[in-house]
């Protein structure tokens, strides 16, 4: 399938109202299209790994396409030039998340980009390397708890003054981070407790962040 092809399926699949939705957020990425992440699932399926129709739909700048390309890309020709340059475009929570977990996470470069990122001063790298402690903590069973334990005394000490999206990244992570192990459990909840509420700015929508203490404590490890 050719770009073009692509770009016409996706203006065919394409919902005014997933537009409306992001509008409303205080997030209107630029020529958003407005299809679904469902929708853009199924047409990542048909169209299987791709690693030269990836890169072409991310040059489109078409948010739509972007996402559609982290979810074909193939993580075994990415390079670390290509993930350094398409982390500095990434512009939107959503394409930060996709771009991680479909792209870096899945690559030898991702205990790196957490060491470059966790601590970056731009807020879409720090929201990325936060995204891949979570997707890390989440997905291997490997990693010994102190490296996951390191990252809690800098969401205790950040989370409440940093910017909304790192903000919303370093909630899940500290949930992610709390949900792999008993002791890593308690560490977490007591963090989340001292922490106490944190509010995310999701705009005019009625998206609510989950309540880190809550989720840590109501679960069986």
């Amino acid at each position: 399938m050719q770009v073009e092809q692509v770009l016409s399926r996706l203006h065919e699949l394409a919902d005014p109202r997933a537009v409306a939705v992001w509008a409303r957020m205080n997030v209107s990425p630029e020529r958003y299209i407005g299809v679904n992440l469902t929708k853009l699932k199924q047409l990542a399926k048909e169209i299987k790994k791709n690693h030269p129709l990836a890169l072409e739909l991310w040059a489109t700048a078409i948010h739509d396409a972007k996402l559609l390309a982290t979810m074909i890309e193939d993580p075994r020709k990415v390079t670390e030039g290509q993930i350094d340059l398409q982390i500095a475009q990434v512009y939107s929570p959503d394409l930060c998340d996709k771009f991680c977990t479909n792209v870096v996470a899945k690559t030898p470069l991702l205990l790196s980009k957490i060491g470059q990122w966790a601590q970056h001063p731009e807020e879409m790298y720090k929201r990325g390397g936060y995204t891949l402690i979570a997707t890390l903590a989440r997905s291997d069973t490997l990693t010994e708890d102190a490296f996951f334990a390191a990252y809690l005394p800098a969401i205790e000490a950040e989370i409440a003054t940093e910017r909304n999206w790192v903000r919303e990244a370093m909630n899940y992570t500290l949930i992610a981070i709390g949900s792999r192990t008993s002791d890593l459990n308690q560490a977490a909840a007591a963090v989340a407790q001292r922490i106490g509420p944190i509010t995310i700015d999701y705009g005019d929508t009625s998206c609510k962040n989950p309540d880190a203490l809550t989720s840590l404590t109501s679960r069986a490890l």
